[in-house]
């Protein structure tokens, strides 16, 4: 009896041994290091989004939170989807409407867009030095981060102002297509009442 739980004894550390070694030798074999953790600090900056439409220098976007980041992205994609859209009707031949809001949009997203984001990163690196200073900490401590709050308030509410626009054009367009499809529907509608 001794023996033979002797034997499962061996068995079962010879398996578990066995096993660890094979867990070790996987995770070698698709570069991962067992045993060591890496701690990614939550002071680490946010991954900055991939632009298409917009030339925005990182350096602005460092001191942006996560939601505007994300914000600002949907911007840019939503801005590449209107100028392939344009980029369609103009390669169909028809003719592209141009319309105040599309030069506002232009604008906005060309020479607004990063001029707001380059005075908001002023604001936020100096409240971060004035922060830094250790007999004003104390004092400004709590104005800067109301300051910060405030200001980082009216850029929220100038870049919702700017995907509301975008979404007006992208509507716009979508209206303006499906406008088109009725007339051809009517049309087909009153050949066939004639006949």
């Amino acid at each position: 009896m001794s023996l033979l739980i002797g034997v499962a004894l061996v068995s079962t550390l010879g398996i578990a041994y066995i096993g660890r070694k094979g867990w070790y030798a996987f995770h070698r074999a698709v570069g991962i290091t067992p045993g060591t953790l890496t701690y990614t600090p939550p002071s680490e900056p946010l991954a900055l989004p991939n632009l298409m439409q917009l030339t925005l220098d990182d350096a602005v976007l460092t001191y942006l939170p996560a939601e505007l980041l994300e914000q600002l992205s949907r911007i840019d994609h939503k801005a590449d989807i209107y100028q392939q859209w344009l980029e369609d009707l103009a390669q169909q031949g028809n003719t592209v409407p141009t319309s105040e809001a599309q030069f506002t949009l232009r604008k906005l997203l060309n020479e607004r867009l990063p001029e707001m984001l380059k005075h908001y990163h002023i604001l936020a690196q100096h409240q971060q030095r004035m922060a830094s200073l250790p007999k004003f900490a104390t004092a400004t401590s709590t104005t800067n981060s109301e300051a910060l709050s405030s200001d980082l308030g009216v850029l929220a509410a100038l870049l919702a102002s700017t995907e509301q626009r975008l979404d007006n054009l992208l509507a716009q367009c979508r209206d303006s297509s499906y406008q088109e499809l009725l007339i051809m529907q009517r049309y087909l509608q009153k050949l066939d009442d004639k006949s």
